[in-house]
């Protein structure tokens, strides 16, 4: 038996939400069934534009689920950039949801990324997932020195 657990919406809320307006549950699973998989949810998020649909849903409604960070990043880079091994990638708010997925898959692809940060935190935050060259913009002398040093090639 393969427990979890869920978050409801107890009530409908006006405004921002507050914590009494969820709860807890835990529920078993059904086996599973040939070709499924077992994920494991380590973050989640409701963002604004989802709060029209919480007026719809009932409990036991079900849900589809997506990482959209993620899918911008890679179509943005893949599809719409078509970055390729060996060329530098800028990214601008690099440590945001889609900028720190865009320059993971910029150094998977074997490009060289260069990424800017609007502050210290971030910039360490972004030399420990191993962009090559990082710096905050806030705190630059200049930007256009800053970005010619880190790419001297364009």
């Amino acid at each position: 038996m393969v427990c979890t657990k869920i978050w409801t919406l107890k009530k409908h809320f006006v405004g921002h939400p507050t914590k009494s307006d969820f709860e807890l549950k835990t529920a078993e699973l059904p086996p599973l069934k040939n070709g499924e998989v077992l994920l494991e949810a380590l973050f989640l998020t409701v963002d604004p534009y989802m709060r029209f649909l919480a007026k719809t849903l009932k409990e036991g409604d079900r849900m589809m689920g997506q990482q959209v960070a993620s899918l911008t990043a890679y179509f943005g880079l893949l599809e719409i950039c078509g970055v390729k091994g060996g060329e530098t990638v800028m990214v601008n708010a690099a440590a945001g949801a889609v900028g720190s997925v865009v320059g993971q898959i910029a150094k998977l692809k074997g490009c060289k990324v260069v990424a800017a940060a609007g502050s210290d935190k971030k910039v360490a935050y972004l030399q420990k997932l191993g962009f090559d060259v990082v710096f905050n913009y806030k705190t630059v002398e200049s930007l256009e020195e800053t970005l010619k040093k880190a790419s001297p090639d364009g």
